[in-house]
């Protein structure tokens, strides 16, 4: 496959699944059970199908351009023609068009486009960090990337929880918590040990995920 021709195979796979997807009887079934009735089903749905093609349209676009950018020698064309790509592409697409955050758009997007490289094309955990990308906020990436950077590191050498509020805009010190055990129950970090319960680094996992969210 020419890498350059990857978008339009993209948005012929994503126009395909949008036209399963309108067809699709367990979507229709489930707004069927809102009390307003089969009214709203057919506005709320054509609502929904216009933000989706809103954001197929956007996912197309944006991922052009970066494919553009992208060195072709960083290009692993073995990978293009491979069944594990046209799966990826679906599993990508399919959350895309259905995800409201646009940050967590680009995140799909760059996993897509890392995945085509010789750097990460081999890795076995795309599929896991797009499932981790689906279970995740963008306030979780940010608390990642936080320990991750040493953003909250303290003269002792360790990273400490509370100081996330200091550095993340917004950030209140129980969404800390909380997001932070998350992020180590998911196995994005590791815990300095149970007297240092407050303390963590990121784990291997979390750093493969934040490679194959960073445009290269």
């Amino acid at each position: 496959m020419d890498y350059k021709k990857l978008p339009k195979v993209i948005e012929q796979k994503a126009d395909d699944m949008l036209e399963r997807a309108e067809n699709e009887e367990i979507v229709h079934g489930l707004l069927s059970l809102l009390p307003t009735g089969g009214f709203l089903d057919s506005v709320l749905f054509r609502r929904i199908k216009q933000s989706a093609r809103k954001r197929l349209e956007e996912f197309h676009v944006v991922f052009a351009k970066q494919l553009s950018d992208l060195d072709e020698n960083k290009v692993d064309k073995d990978f293009l023609d491979s069944e594990e790509f046209d799966t990826l592409v679906m599993k990508v697409v399919a959350r895309t068009v259905w995800e409201h955050s646009e940050e967590k758009r680009a995140f799909l997007r760059a996993v897509l486009l890392n995945s085509i490289t010789v750097d990460l094309s081999k890795n076995p955990l795309k599929e896991t960090i797009l499932e981790l990308l689906n279970e995740i906020s963008p306030a979780h990436i940010k608390v990642l990337e936080a320990f991750s950077e040493n953003m909250v590191r303290g003269s002792q050498g360790f990273n400490s929880v509370s100081d996330l509020v200091k550095v993340i805009n917004g950030m209140q010190e129980v969404d800390a918590d909380a997001i932070t055990y998350d992020l180590f129950k998911k196995g994005l970090l590791d815990r300095l040990g149970e007297e240092l319960y407050r303390t963590f680094e990121t784990s291997g996992l979390g750093k493969c995920l934040l490679a194959f969210i960073k445009e290269p």
